[in-house]
């Protein structure tokens, strides 16, 4: 079988096996068996041919200059020892790429959807299999990307990979091909026959699902004197199935961002009616999957939807998330639309919320107009201290805003 391979011309990339830029964690994922075999690039940009040696020998790997292909060659096809780490092994089976790892040829940039300090949204489109879809592409912003934005953006990748439910946006892969930046990507058609504008492709980009519609938060501060009880029931019900799907699975993910901004509205049709709305969990760039995670509480966080136990105790676990559920439906039902503890700086919030003692805490207050279920329901997802244990599971939660909304 390797004699076949000798004498192949193309260069790395065109490589089954070639997976791009892949950090350590991800490429012991794909390697299960011993002498299995990925080639990827590495931080520095330079090639590693990461071979499996069994759990005994763990991963070894042997770099090379991104120009070269012949170490691979060789070896696969040859079937010749390699030695890693002082052993001899041999490329026996090849680890193919994975469908998520997308290459850039597949993905088409086009006008910029919006910016925050994660980095830029373009829409565009993927070529998934033989179809072309539209779809949105996250990408880092900043010439030179951090270690640390690197990791946030393959753990949220990693996260999204094993997702799959209507009000979870999709995931579709991770743009990985290569570091090289100020390489001009686009321009020209697209293979649906738009014209694109030329932006530079930075790698590292999250492809996910287009949403048609607007963030939940934007949507009730720009059309909020719309909708009405039922509508605003409809939005925290796709919130609370996202949110059960998530913590149903085994081990759970953990939201850890649950807010209006997080939620996207995606219409079904052309008519924006409450049948057509299907609201969707977003945002995974802090979640963990687990059924508790510790947490280093002088980083920065949203100090408005954080749960004051779990920042006492250092930890988050499934009732952090539904406290954040509750500090959502003040968001919801508010009118006109207001953020929470609005008057509040965050220091306010910090000192009378989050870091004081349960006897002098305040709570937030319910907003006028709240249905009087909804009233309950935010209660019972806010309890405090030795009554945290009571608050309602997402299964629990989604079944009551059910029943409530069939009432409707």
């Amino acid at each position: 079988m390797g004699a076949k391979h000798s004498n192949i011309k193309e260069d790395h990339t065109k490589f089954p096996f070639w997976c791009g830029y892949l950090p350590d964690a991800d490429a012991l994922e794909l390697l299960k068996n011993k002498n299995e075999f990925i080639l990827r690039c590495l931080e520095n940009d330079s090639l590693s041919l990461t071979l499996y040696g069994g759990p005994e020998k763990a991963t070894g790997q042997k770099s090379t200059e991104p120009t070269s292909k012949e170490l691979v060659e060789f070896y696969w096809c040859t079937k010749q020892a390699i030695i890693l780490k002082g052993d001899c092994d041999r490329l026996e089976s090849p680890i193919l790429r994975p469908h998520w790892l997308l290459s850039s040829a597949k993905v088409w940039f086009g006008d910029k959807l919006g910016e925050g300090a994660y980095g830029v949204v373009y829409k565009g489109e993927l070529l998934d299999g033989g179809t072309v879809i539209d779809v949105a592409i996250k990408q880092l912003v900043g010439k030179d990307m951090k270690k640390e934005q690197i990791a946030n953006l393959w753990s949220e990748a990693r996260i999204m990979t094993a997702l799959r439910n209507e009000h979870v946006i999709r995931f579709y892969g991770i743009v990985n091909d290569s570091k090289v930046k100020n390489i001009l990507f686009g321009g020209g058609y697209t293979p649906k026959g738009k014209v694109l504008k030329w932006v530079p492709f930075r790698p590292f980009s999250i492809v996910l699902e287009y949403i048609n519609g607007k963030s939940v938060d934007n949507f009730l501060k720009e059309e909020g004197s719309d909708s009405d009880d039922k509508m605003r029931t409809k939005i925290i019900l796709g919130a609370a199935r996202g949110m059960k799907y998530l913590h149903s699975q085994n081990p759970p993910f953990l939201h850890l961002d649950l807010a209006t901004r997080n939620l996207l509205i995606n219409w079904t049709a052309r008519s924006k009616t409450i049948n057509n709305m299907l609201v969707k969990v977003a945002d995974f760039g802090l979640s963990k999957r687990g059924q508790k995670h510790t947490i280093d509480v002088d980083q920065p966080t949203n100090l408005r939807w954080l749960d004051p136990d779990s920042f006492r105790s250092k930890s988050v676990d499934k009732l952090t998330d539904v406290y954040a559920f509750g500090i959502t439906l003040f968001e919801v039902f508010s009118r006109p639309y207001e953020f929470p503890y609005a008057k509040w700086s965050g220091q306010k919030v910090y000192e009378q919320v989050i870091n004081v003692p349960k006897s002098k805490r305040k709570r937030l207050n319910t907003p006028d107009g709240m249905p009087v279920a909804i009233v309950g329901l935010m209660k019972e997802c806010m309890k405090f201290d030795e009554d945290r244990d009571k608050r309602p599971s997402f299964e629990q939660i989604e079944k009551f805003v059910d029943n409530l909304y069939r009432k409707m």
